[in-house]
């Protein structure tokens, strides 16, 4: 049998038993665009500690995917993801999802150089603090 097969089965099986036992969100829920897991678990942490949840994307093309099927009011959004670089995401949300709220996630100062003007709200260094995210929701008033 296919070793990447199992594993999607297997992922598909654990997003669905996360998905039942799940408290359902107080507010609503933000889309995390992450492939580094760490990096998508402590923003999805500090994102659940004001009162959303989240949903995961760990591409682009993930992300697309996730997007034609439901509204996220705010969604974060890594310039350095596999597949699909962060700049082509976000021009496809700003055609697919104009109302979704873009902040750009950056962990290097020169991935700056490729946001699209006019497709985010504000840029943020990755990892956030809690006092970072809170900061920008609150100015964002969310």
């Amino acid at each position: 049998m296919n070793v990447d097969l199992i594993w999607k089965i297997v992922a598909g099986f654990c997003k669905a038993i996360r998905s039942l036992t799940r408290a359902k969100p107080k507010k609503g829920t933000f889309l995390i665009v992450e492939d580094n897991p760490l990096d998508a678990s402590i923003l999805e942490h500090k994102i659940r500690k004001r009162g959303w949840d989240s949903e995961i994307a760990k591409s682009g093309e993930e992300a697309t995917a996730l997007v034609r099927h439901t509204f996220y009011p705010l969604a974060f959004v890594d310039m350095r993801l596999p597949g699909m670089p962060g700049e082509a995401l976000l021009q496809h949300l700003s055609q697919v999802s104009p109302a979704t709220s873009v902040i750009v996630c950056c962990g290097e100062p020169r991935d700056l150089e490729r946001i699209p003007e006019g497709q985010f709200v504000c840029v943020i260094r990755k990892p956030p603090t809690l006092e970072a995210i809170e900061d920008l929701l609150t100015k964002l008033k969310i």
